[in-house]
C-alpha cells in the first residue's frame, strides 16, 4: 500500500498518544526521543495489515526520523521529536494539555520549533 508514508504513520503515533494519554521520553546525548506506538498498533489505528506499515517504518530510519530498538521498542531522532511534537501540539494539543505537564509541554513545544 503506496499511500503509507512518514506523514501518515506520526499522526497516526500522535493520535494514538493523544488518545493513549500517555508519552515516554527519554533524553540522550542532549536529544529528547519519543516513544511511538507498536507496529501493530499503528496498522490497527490505519486500517491495514501490519506488513503494510513495516516498509515505511524501514524508509523512515533511513530518512533519520526514528530508530527502531529490538525488544524495546521505535523511538524517534531528534529529527522525529520534533516532526512528531509539532503534529501532537497541532492537531491533538487539547488532549496533550490534558495529560502532559504544563512545563513539560511548553518545553517540548519549544524544542519542535527549533531548526531540524
Amino acid at each position: 500500500m503506496s499511500d503509507i508514508n512518514s506523514e501518515v504513520i506520526l499522526n497516526a503515533s500522535a493520535e494514538i498518544i493523544a488518545d493513549k494519554r500517555t508519552i515516554q521520553i527519554k533524553t540522550e546525548y542532549k536529544e529528547i526521543k519519543l516513544k511511538l506506538p507498536t507496529t501493530r498498533e499503528v496498522a490497527e489505528r490505519l486500517h491495514v495489515p501490519h506488513y503494510y506499515v513495516l516498509p515505511a517504518l524501514s524508509g523512515m530510519e533511513e530518512s533519520g526520523i526514528l530508530t527502531r530498538e529490538e525488544r524495546v521498542g521505535i523511538w524517534t531522532t531528534d529529527k522525529g521529536t520534533k516532526i512528531l511534537i509539532r503534529l501532537m501540539t497541532e492537531k491533538f494539543s487539547e488532549k496533550c494539555g490534558e495529560f502532559i505537564n504544563p512545563d513539560i509541554l511548553k518545553a517540548l513545544t519549544n524544542y519542535s520549533v527549533e531548526p531540524l
